[in-house]
């Protein structure tokens, strides 16, 4: 925190490149933070809202382990949570995305570490669309 301003917000992200780097843009102007920590996992929404896959409980501790050191060490008060279309690791349709977006955000919003948790996807045409506060 620099003069009483959240310095950090955090993205719970699929490994894509594309989708990590647009979602710390998309982090940074609508939290209002300078750094943005990113967490990456393959399929992250899927993950997130509990789908089947052989490492899931595996990725599910580390990225839970690390959204704690985010808040705890660097003070993020903010998360977001992105998918995309067309992901390998979560071959689901667009819709089925938002909900696995929004079983995501109750999973992380009982973890208690972010007073604010949003969600995301970059839909068919790669453009972003907020699909939770």
């Amino acid at each position: 925190m620099i003069d009483g301003k959240v310095t950090f917000s955090t993205v719970l992200s699929c490994d894509s490149l594309h989708c990590s780097t647009d979602s710390v843009r998309w982090a940074k102007r609508t939290f209002g933070t300078m750094e943005v920590d990113v967490i990456t996992a393959p399929g992250m929404d899927g993950i997130l809202a509990g789908m089947a896959r052989a490492d899931a409980e595996e990725t599910l501790r580390r990225v839970k382990l690390e959204a704690e050191r985010s808040a705890r060490e660097n003070g993020s008060t903010q998360c977001l949570i992105m998918g995309h279309c067309n992901c390998k690791a979560n071959t689901v349709e667009y819709e089925e995305h938002k909900v696995h977006l929004e079983k995501a955000k109750q999973l992380v919003e009982s973890w208690g570490f972010f007073p604010w948790v949003a969600t995301g996807i970059f839909n068919p045409q790669w453009e972003f669309i907020r699909t939770a506060a």
